[in-house]
């Protein structure tokens, strides 16, 4: 059942944004069955993935559960298609700021986000902070600007030192690399931004297709020319671990 004010139930694993996965058809309340070999809460990237790697096994029952609702890209009218055969509502408004980057932000407060905040901070001028949070099917990859990061090196092997054995950046590469079918960026926009990458930290059969974007804003090359005259490092590529600089 998808609806903005009660949990969505989805069939195993329903991974509407990675077209390399096939749609498996959602259920109404009245499918859910008595029990589940196991309950993903939470349709965000994190818990479709996993739903999606515990559904490989056909003998196992996956449900999962998500707070908010549907959003159907309008580019893939299939999907939408399919969805209105089941008579299932979606939250289909093919909203701009979900689909181009450029307009970075409006998802935050929309309906596809918790709208929750940091309490008043007087380092901060008692200013009250947003914590963008996706609340829809996809999460958060639906307004974060279609971003793709991890973070460094060393806040990973931070999560060892702090007693989580064999939670660090080199244990975790293996499953970065594991989502990720990474395309470099076009030889025109690498030539003329000087865009370098390191092979070796990029998978090429995952599930989340990730590339440079093909355009980027004139004023970017302003940017890195201010970040190279005050002496601060542009890194070969911040999906290596090595996250700081410009």
């Amino acid at each position: 059942m998808f609806t903005t004010t009660r949990p969505i139930a989805v069939a195993s694993a329903i991974l509407m944004l990675c077209s390399s996965i096939s749609l498996t058809q959602p259920i109404s309340r009245s499918d859910i069955l008595p029990s589940y070999d196991y309950i993903v809460v939470g349709g965000g990237t994190s818990g479709l993935t996993v739903a999606n790697r515990l559904s490989e096994d056909s003998t196992v029952t996956v449900l999962v559960i998500e707070a908010g609702p549907l959003y159907v890209n309008p580019l893939n009218p299939t999907v939408g298609n399919q969805l209105m055969s089941w008579r299932l509502p979606t939250s289909d408004a093919n909203e701009d700021f979900v689909r181009i980057p450029g307009l970075i932000g409006g998802g935050v407060g929309s309906q596809y986000d918790w709208n929750i905040s940091y309490a008043p901070n007087d380092v901060l001028g008692d200013r009250v902070i947003d914590v963008p949070q996706g609340k829809v099917v996809g999460g958060s990859t639906v307004i974060n600007y279609l971003t793709w990061v991890r973070g460094s090196r060393s806040d990973y092997n931070r999560w060892e030192t702090l007693g989580f054995q064999g939670w660090n950046w080199d244990s975790f590469l293996q499953y970065f690399k594991k989502t990720e079918s990474f395309t470099p960026a076009t030889s025109e926009i690498a030539t003329e931004y000087n865009v370098t990458y390191d092979a070796t930290v990029h998978g090429q059969s995952g599930n989340v297709h990730s590339t440079f974007s093909p355009f980027y804003w004139p004023t970017t090359r302003n940017y890195v020319d201010a970040y190279r005259e005050l002496g601060i490092r542009i890194p070969e590529d911040q999906g290596n671990g090595d996250a700081y600089g410009g």
